[in-house]
């Protein structure tokens, strides 16, 4: 049997109204999320990506459509009832320095604390779990303005994860986070989803840490909506419609980013597995045609023996063969002759 979804979206316009003037950025979006789907929304700078999740949040109002939170209207939520279902991490930078992580945290039971923020062991339980499941517990007494830009957003996550809700809404949670820090955040959002059986939407460019990792994309790509399984959206090619620069491409057989190339010469290449993919990836990029088959020209042999990998080099109109042992010195010497 077929779960019920959290979110079921229908011919959803979003933007922004003023009294005299209606902004539109994006519509006819229909999509729908499930418990416990781990879900990335993609698309380019200024296309509408903050401004869906805010309009999930209930932040701003559609435009016209319709938003269904647990098979009722989210309009019918009160504030209240939509803080107990709903967390929401941005992208706007914390201005709390006089706070702990762990004060900060702990204001993720606000919706659930008596009219005097009384923290009941119940509470206090779920700011533990928090602390633990963020990797924050080491630095809980801390004043957020002495903490890394990482460490700042994961406290922010960790504020939602204690508020304990079962969806949880990010708007770029991994912008200005070096490369490591991106994977664990990754990493810890993937595992509430998978462990904590929450539903999560975040928003992101990183388009390579999702392919292989989120059950569902949203995709916002010129006029058109689109959502599936990552390997669905790459099978059909709809990816494509994100990059519409003929100078760039994503290939739909393994999701790489490639740039056009021409080359201008043809090469053999005889490699083992382990090799055979750097190995190519580095003659193409200079300008390099590989193929498998004889060549009369130029052909490399990549293998190991007992000091390590090494490149061989045969050229037929020499007699001799030259080894390298990196490919930086094999390139240069196939281009410089």
């Amino acid at each position: 049997m077929k779960k019920a979804s959290v979110f079921n979206i229908r011919d959803l316009s979003i933007g922004f109204q003023s009294r005299h003037h209606r902004h539109l950025l994006f519509e006819n979006i229909n999509a729908e999320a499930m418990p416990g789907e781990f879900i990335a929304l993609i698309g380019q700078n200024g296309i509408g990506k903050s401004t869906l999740l805010k309009t999930l949040m209930h932040i701003l109002k559609p435009l016209s459509g319709h938003i269904e939170l647990n098979q009722k209207p989210l309009s019918k939520y009160n504030r209240l009832e939509r803080s107990h279902e709903m967390g929401f991490v941005s992208t706007e930078i914390v201005m709390a320095g006089h706070l702990s992580v762990e004060n900060l945290v702990s204001l993720g039971r606000i919706p659930h604390t008596n009219w005097f923020g009384h923290l009941a062991s119940m509470d206090r339980d779920k700011i533990e779990w928090a602390l633990t499941t963020t990797k924050l517990d080491h630095i809980r007494h801390k004043n957020i303005g002495e903490i890394s830009d990482g460490e700042r957003q994961r406290t922010m996550i960790a504020r939602s994860v204690a508020q304990d809700t079962r969806i949880l809404i990010l708007d770029e949670p991994t912008a200005f986070l070096d490369l490591p820090s991106r994977f664990e955040m990754l990493n810890l959002l993937k595992n509430l989803a998978k462990e904590e059986g929450k539903t999560i939407i975040f928003s992101t460019h990183d388009l390579n840490l999702v392919l292989h990792e989120v059950d569902k994309i949203w995709m916002m790509a010129g006029d058109q909506f689109r959502q599936g399984a990552p390997e669905d959206l790459m099978i059909n090619d709809a990816l494509t419609h994100l990059f519409p620069q003929e100078w760039m491409k994503i290939s739909s057989s393994d999701g790489r980013f490639i740039f056009p190339r021409k080359f201008s010469q043809t090469i053999q290449l005889d490699s083992t597995r382990e090799l055979l993919y750097w190995t190519q990836n580095a003659l193409e990029r200079k300008g390099f045609q590989v193929t498998h088959e004889k060549n009369m020209g130029l052909k490399v042999r990549a293998a190991s023996d007992q000091d390590g990998y090494f490149w061989k080099l045969y050229r037929t109109d020499r007699t001799s063969t030259v080894v390298y042992r990196t490919l930086y010195d094999l390139l240069n010497a196939i281009c410089n002759g």
